[in-house]
Parts: C-alpha cells; structure tokens; sequence
C-alpha cells in the first residue's frame, strides 16, 4: 500500500473531455479527474483527494458527494464515457496554503485492505523482530512523484504482481544462541514471519509461505546473510490467479512466486545484482518489461495491457526502479509503481493483505 496524500495542489492542464459536452478532463499531479465544464482553471488551487481515501460523512454532506455515500465514503477510479476519472478533486474554499496537509484538515483516512487469517498468525520462528529480516518497501504511486526520475535515466520496469507479498531469507539472531548461530532463516509476508514447519497457518487455510519455501528450496538456495523478496499469486490468494490451478490432474500448480528484490549487508542491491543473483539461485523472477532510458509516458505504456504470466489475465500495473539503488529524497528509496486503470476499474476484484 502506498501512502496518504491528500494536499493543496495546482490545476496543471485542462482540457474538454471529448464524449460529454457538459465535462473537463483535469491534470493535478500525474492524476486525471472528470469534473463540470468551467469548474477549473490551469493554476487553481484545489484539494486533490486520491483513490483510496475514506471521507467522513461530514465531508460528504458539505461537499455534497452524495454518490459515495454507498461506498463508506470510499473515493475510487471511475470510467466515464470513455474516460478515467481518478479520485476527487474540491477547490480549496478553506484557503488552505499550497501543499498543505488536507487529510487532517478534513478528517480524511486512508482504506486498508481487509486482513483474511484464521488462527495465530505469528507462530514459528521468535517473534521477536530479527534483525535484518525487514518488512519490504512501502511503495508509493508514480502519480504523486512524476518528477522523481529524470529524463534518459536508466530504469527498469517490471510487472506488479497481484498476490501476496512474501518474504524469505537469513536474519540475524540476537541473545545467548546468537554467540553459536549468527543466522537464523525465515519465511513470512510484509507484515508476519511464520514458521516453515507449521503445515496449517494462515491467511489462506494453508501456509502457502511454508510451501513455497519447501518447493524452491530456499533455506539451501539463498545464502546466510541474504533476504529476497517476492509475491505468492494464484488460487485462493487473490481474484486474479493467472492461470493457476486449472491443469487437469493436478500437473497446474495452484500457486507459485516471482521475486523481484534481494536484501543483504543493510541495503537493497541494484537491480541488475538482484537479477543476477535470482537466476544464480535459480529463482523465478518477476516479468521484466522493460530496461532504458526513463520518460514519464512510459509508466501508462507498462501499467496496462494484459500479464506477462498469463495473457487471459489483466496486468495490475508496474513497478519502476532506477539501476543505480539509493534515495530520493523525502520518497525514500527510489521505487514508485504505476496502477492500470482497467484493473482498478474491475469488478468484484480483492484486495486482501
């Protein structure tokens, strides 16, 4: 998930929208919004409320949003006669300064994707935080960060996966044992390790963690001192299972992993070690789109179109990295994805952690 960004922005563009007389087509950020023809102007200041965003009621009847009443206040993408429509805009009445934090001002949260588990999620290895088995990167939306890469830098884009993160690798272990054993290996998602022993655990009503761990070999695979990080997809983890158990007999696995980071010695290595290092360890890596030079347009080439692991499945969108690692700034780490408007446009799609 990415984080909250709800601020005073500048209308950056303006257009007709070209199937409804009565519409625009603005530009705030990397953001598009449908809004009334007239509403706004190039150089207004307005609040850009982003997809995601929970409104409380009191929001809703000022502004009078009457629509998202049905949807708990849940702002979205909506596709209107032929066009996209990407969370809400409202001109700043309140005479907020420019770049100011709106979501406070109005009480505005962020929608948390709802948490499928049954029974304990933290058994297995200590759980206590091992050292160096972090949770991965919070990666944030390109469309609040359209100015972070600079004109024929190289990046690399990979597809996004839509599954359920996973993580798996050797940490540090700490106190009395820590003397005989400096690493310890674990398995886990962002925000749980679990334990490679426990055959019944999870999310899923099966410990697809452990099963992946025990199917790639990983504990023999990936070196002490290493963490990689990837997705799980396929039956039971999400509504998009990119082809995933359907094989007659059982010869389709019901899930499987791609993975697209490697942690070691406290930072993430470039993506052409971390490639390198994957296919060494015979790992399967994430879909690579493409590798070049940067240019904003290139993020809504890749977002969209169908997967690189099942064409009959719709892409959920990008992942781009620069080729040297490193921060950015207030962002962080260098790492921004791009979401596909069809996929966000789905129906009876999931979401869970």
């Amino acid at each position: 998930m990415s984080s909250l960004i709800v601020k005073v922005r500048k209308v950056k563009a303006v257009r007709n929208h070209p199937n409804a007389d009565r519409l625009d087509l603005i530009q705030v950020k990397g953001w598009q919004c449908i809004v009334g023809r007239g509403d706004h102007k190039v150089g207004d200041s307005v609040v850009f409320i982003p997809p995601d965003s929970i409104l409380p009621p009191e929001f809703i009847e000022r502004f009078d949003i009457s629509y998202l009443k049905g949807k708990n206040g849940r702002v979205g993408t909506v596709k209107l006669r032929g066009e996209y429509s990407e969370g809400l805009v409202i001109s700043n009445v309140d005479n907020l300064k420019a770049g100011a934090d709106a979501a406070d001002h109005y009480g505005i949260t962020k929608w948390e994707p709802p948490t499928r588990h049954t029974g304990n999620v933290r058994s297995g290895p200590p759980r206590r935080r091992i050292k160096g088995f972090n949770r991965y990167t919070k990666i944030e939306n390109i469309k609040n960060y359209i100015d972070v890469f600079q004109p024929g830098e190289q990046v690399y884009i990979t597809e996004k996966i839509h599954g359920t993160n996973f993580r798996a690798g050797w940490g540090e272990r700490g106190g009395f044992f820590g003397l005989f054993f400096k690493y310890i290996f674990a398995i886990g998602s962002r925000n749980v390790i679990v334990s490679a022993r426990n055959k019944k655990h999870d999310y899923y009503g099966s410990n697809v963690y452990a099963e992946i761990a025990r199917r790639y070999d990983l504990k023999n695979r990936i070196p002490k001192g290493y963490v990689t990080y990837g997705e799980i997809y396929g039956q039971g983890i999400q509504d998009l299972v990119y082809g995933l158990g359907n094989g007659l007999g059982g010869s389709v696995p019901k899930i499987d992993v791609v993975f697209y980071d490697v942690w070691t010695d406290g930072h993430y290595l470039n993506p052409y070690k971390c490639i390198a290092l994957l296919r060494e360890w015979g790992l399967p890596i994430v879909p690579i789109l493409y590798y070049g030079d940067w240019e904003v347009s290139l993020a809504d080439r890749f977002a969209g179109g169908m997967s690189v692991l099942d064409k009959k499945t719709l892409r959920e969108g990008c992942v781009i990295k620069p080729a040297t690692e490193g921060k950015r700034g207030q962002l962080g780490r260098g790492v921004l994805k791009a979401i596909s408007q069809e996929y966000l446009t789905r129906k009876k799609g999931t979401e869970f952690h």
